[in-house]
């Protein structure tokens, strides 16, 4: 549930040089409980600011996978809406105005696919598993070529060869991400990266080995782990209201 919204915004800008004149900032701020029997790993906002007689002024979203509520947990939210220009109120003033918020709440399905042996400068390999989520996605195997090191002798790969996330549903998939990470012998990660994103409806979402200032002996013995998460399961959406208060800092 949506506890504690508070919108604010900032006294218009008067100054006439500046691109904002005029305009009030809009902020917003509220806390998102998780009342569910499962843990909340990605929570989807969106807000808007209305007039009294109903015309949406300007709306704005959020997407926070970086979080991990659990059931009876709160987690603190902020939001930018953004700028709302003085010559839309008239006859209004701001604290007329409706802020309404929307919130979609899910769990995360997490899979580690495996770690492999980092290749060799020009070697690849391929794994031919299958990587099943639930009976929506899946990663028909794992495919990774690393290339001939660059001319700053730093390990490179090859961007053809790519771990791909499938939807196999007709709705779309609020999140899905793959991630890699180049670990040494004792453990200790060397680089990562992963890539994130809406996954449309029998759509796809990529992702390669890009680690960046890794020198060959760095990569020798190194292994390669790939993990994906799908937040697909949906814990229910929320949402509410107020008026926009000034800030007074």
């Amino acid at each position: 549930m949506i506890k504690n919204l508070k919108p604010t915004y900032e006294a218009k800008d008067e100054d006439e040089e500046s691109y904002s004149y005029g305009c009030y900032d809009l902020n917003a701020t509220f806390d998102f409980v998780n009342e569910s029997e499962e843990s909340c790993e990605f929570i989807r906002c969106f807000v808007s600011v209305n007039l009294p007689n109903g015309t949406t002024l300007c709306c704005s979203e959020l997407d926070d996978n970086d979080v991990s509520i659990g059931q009876g947990e709160y987690h603190e939210v902020g939001l930018s809406i953004g700028p709302v220009h003085e010559a839309f109120l008239k006859g209004f003033e701001m604290k007329d105005l409706t802020v309404s918020l929307i919130v979609n709440a899910y769990a995360e399905e997490f899979k580690k696919l495996g770690s492999w042996d980092c290749p060799a400068e020009n070697e690849c390999f391929v794994v031919e598993e299958k990587f099943e989520f639930g009976d929506f996605a899946r990663i028909d195997g794992v495919a990774v070529r690393r290339a001939k090191n660059n001319e700053y002798d730093q390990v490179e790969f090859d961007g053809t060869a790519q771990i791909v996330l499938k939807n196999l549903t007709d709705s779309e998939i609020p999140w899905g991400q793959v991630k890699l990470r180049l670990v040494d012998k004792k453990g200790e990660m060397i680089s990562d990266n992963y890539h994130g994103m809406p996954v449309p409806a029998n759509g796809l979402v990529k992702e390669a080995p890009a680690f960046y200032d890794v020198k060959p002996s760095q990569a020798k013995g190194a292994t390669l782990e790939v993990s994906a998460s799908c937040y697909k399961t949906h814990l229910g959406k929320f949402s509410e209201e107020a008026s926009p208060e000034l800030n007074e800092w």
